[in-house]
């Protein structure tokens, strides 16, 4: 709940027409960590979920941001590509 009140506050701020994409990708950004599989291969966090998102036919950018917000995971890693 925190994530998605902090969420919903900086889209607000940043770019209000994004608020419902916003809001649903950080209410199921986390839930990948209560399956099976995150468990078994850690590294598989926000690739697991975006998946998941993509086959409860989530919005593609619902889906992105799920796997996004792990990004950067390390030093030198990729960047999101999306707001």
């Amino acid at each position: 709940m925190r994530f998605k009140q902090l969420a919903l506050w900086m889209v607000q701020r940043i770019d209000p027409q994004l608020r419902e994409a916003v809001e649903r990708a950080s209410h199921l950004c986390k839930a990948d960590l209560v399956t099976g599989m995150v468990g078994e291969f850690p590294k598989l966090q926000g690739i697991v979920g975006r998946e998941y998102a993509r086959l409860s036919k989530e919005k593609p950018e619902v889906s992105e941001a799920i796997y996004e917000h792990y990004l950067p995971g390390f030093a030198g890693d990729r960047l999101p590509s999306g707001p």
